[in-house]
């Protein structure tokens, strides 16, 4: 009886015990949110409005979306990891874009799901980007 009940209690947690993500499935979808910013000369500069569009299902080293500042600089935006609830891309500027955007600059961009269902964003490469997405 006694081994009963713990076979029991050990079922039950592994039941209970959810896999940490391994994929874009809990951040999928489109997210935007006016972000603030700070140059590569630690400069304060004016708050600009991020996109970003995740698929479903993408996995590490995929293309798994779009990026875009205040409706311009498109990219694609590739998953390099997934640790619990923090989500690491890299986004590349679309060659052929206008002279602004900075044809192929590479971005680092780290999104982390909070519990109130937005996303903390932080974007960098030199200067930085930071705020809170939410799902549109």
């Amino acid at each position: 009886m006694k081994h009963a009940i713990i076979l029991i209690m050990i079922l039950t947690f592994a039941a209970c015990t959810s896999k940490p993500a391994t994929n874009t499935d809990p951040i999928a979808g489109y997210w935007s949110g006016k972000v603030d910013g700070i140059g590569d000369t630690e400069q304060e500069n004016a708050p600009r409005e991020v996109g970003i569009l995740i698929i479903a299902g993408c996995t590490v080293n995929k293309v798994c979306g779009k990026y875009s500042e205040d409706g311009h600089c498109p990219g694609d935006i590739v998953l390099m990891k997934v640790d619990g609830n923090r989500f690491s891309f890299l986004s590349e500027t679309a060659s052929g874009s206008r002279q602004a955007c900075g044809s192929g600059d590479i971005r680092t961009i780290d999104l982390e799901l909070l519990s109130d269902g937005t996303i903390d964003f932080l974007y960098h490469n030199g200067a930085s980007l930071s705020g809170i997405l939410e799902r549109k």
